[in-house]
């Protein structure tokens, strides 16, 4: 929340609060289960589309100049999906320490989301701990 103060673009914060309805939500959140199948509130964000901008991160310039890359919804969960045949089906049982930055598209993508899309635990290092 403290973050966002100086992010006027965020609208909507969401915290992943499992299945436990008693999890304290800091006031100005919206609980990620309320919104799994859609809005169960008048207040709950309204679902985007699979063909919407979903992130715009950036390329490195292979080829050519640093370029910004339009990822809809239905790009990283298709991706994410894509994932499941090489690394099979994960559960909270399992467990990675992340060595990859998330900020490059590997660690974003299968370091952070498909660890927690599997409902996996992800360990972050901070970045001496591999120095």
């Amino acid at each position: 929340m403290e973050a966002c103060k100086d992010a006027p673009s965020v609208r909507h914060i969401i915290a992943l609060d499992g299945d436990d309805d008693d999890y304290l939500i800091p006031a100005g959140m919206a609980r990620f289960s309320s919104l799994v199948g859609g809005p169960q509130r008048d207040d709950a964000p309204t679902p985007c589309a699979g063909g919407d901008l979903a992130m715009l991160p950036f390329s490195s310039g292979t080829t050519g100049l640093p370029k910004g890359v339009r990822l809809s919804h239905d790009n990283l969960t298709y991706n994410l999906l894509q994932i499941v045949e090489p690394f099979g089906a994960l559960g909270s049982a399992d467990a990675l320490m992340s060595p990859l930055p998330f900020f490059h598209i590997y660690g974003f993508t299968v370091s952070l989301h498909y660890f927690l899309f599997q409902g996996s635990t992800v360990v972050t290092m901070k970045k001496s701990a591999f120095l």
